[in-house]
């Protein structure tokens, strides 16, 4: 799970080497990649020909349990 999600951050531009991994339980690696998943995934919508900024937005809200943008 750790070789995924190292992936997806380095697929968002970010380095994977300031990544502290260590230490973390399975969940918790589990909800880390969930997260990216969808961070990346919308930023793909949101980035793509047709844009799909409110599918984005409300993927975002899901995930991260957000409420009226809070």
């Amino acid at each position: 799970m750790e070789k995924e999600i190292k992936e997806v951050y380095l697929s968002l531009g970010r380095d994977p080497a300031k990544l502290k991994l260590e230490g973390k339980t399975e969940e918790q690696l589990a909800e880390m990649l969930d997260k990216l998943k969808a961070i990346k995934y919308s930023l793909d919508l949101v980035f793509s020909p047709n844009p799909g900024v409110e599918l984005a937005k409300e993927m975002l809200r899901t995930t991260f349990k957000l409420k009226d943008g809070k």
